[in-house]
């Protein structure tokens, strides 16, 4: 529900305090052509998620719920292999590209102890908003 509230792709344990690597994200997936209109999302539980390969580059700009208001351009892989487990324990492979490889890594990187603006090299990066309350 939190997610949902502040309009949020991702949340990780660890941007709770909580010292497990755990995340939820919200994907994009295939648009059914013979399903309704628009644009069709799931969320997904990643348990001790692990990324097997990282392809290509895209750049886009990136918000954050530990950081209010500040968005920043951040470089990351366009396509991305992904070992994870479920809550039930089962064990999981994908293949992620654009946008939901661009949310995976950004949850993943708080489980590294990194945030998005570890990436960032120059303040022309940075574009700020009004938070959201």
């Amino acid at each position: 529900m939190y997610m949902r509230e502040c309009r949020a792709a991702g949340v990780s344990a660890t941007q709770f305090g909580i010292p497990f690597r755990v995340f939820v994200v919200c994907l994009l997936n295939d648009v059914d052509p013979y399903g309704p209109p628009g644009l069709h999302y799931s969320s997904v539980v990643m348990v001790n998620p692990f990324v097997t390969t990282e392809e290509g580059s895209q750049i886009d700009c990136e918000g954050c719920l530990s950081f209010p208001g500040i968005k920043v351009q951040v470089e990351r892989p366009q396509t991305i292999g992904m070992t994870w487990n479920d809550m039930d324990g089962g064990h999981h492979y994908g293949i992620f590209a654009n946008d939901n490889a661009r949310v995976i890594m950004h949850e993943y990187d708080h489980l590294q102890g990194i945030v998005f603006l570890d990436h960032v090299e120059s303040l022309e990066s940075f574009t700020q908003q009004a938070p959201r309350y």
